[in-house]
């Protein structure tokens, strides 16, 4: 694609400090977005997920149909951050990040407390 973009005398936008420019700004920089779908039946009825989610630097989105069968309890993780960030970078947040929230919802399924991984 670059070669013939280029022999087109075109080429990508690219700006040294944000990266990539694209018609979305929310996909500046790397433009890498990571989702993992991942199935947590005790913190996804805690009201204190999305503030979890938030402090981990992920958004969240529900699965578009949860009774479809194997979604239930499944939300959508992905990345919030895209600027200044490197791939690797983005892939190691959001691995450690789901890796935060099943260590979570191993502590409520032990019937521990998760105050502690709400940040003050």
């Amino acid at each position: 694609l670059a070669n013939a973009m280029k022999d087109e005398g075109v080429s990508f936008a690219h700006d040294d400090h944000f990266g990539y420019l694209t018609t979305c700004p929310a996909n500046i920089g790397t433009g890498l977005k990571i989702n993992v779908y991942i199935k947590l039946p005790l913190l996804t009825k805690d009201f204190r997920l999305p503030t979890i989610i938030k402090d981990l630097k992920l958004t969240m989105e529900e699965i578009m149909d949860p009774d479809t069968e194997g979604f239930k309890d499944c939300i959508d993780i992905s990345n919030r951050d895209r600027i200044g960030k490197t791939e690797i970078e983005i892939i190691q947040q959001v691995l450690d990040g789901v890796a935060k929230l099943v260590e979570i919802e191993r502590q409520l399924e032990a019937g521990g407390k998760i105050d502690e991984y709400l940040r003050r």
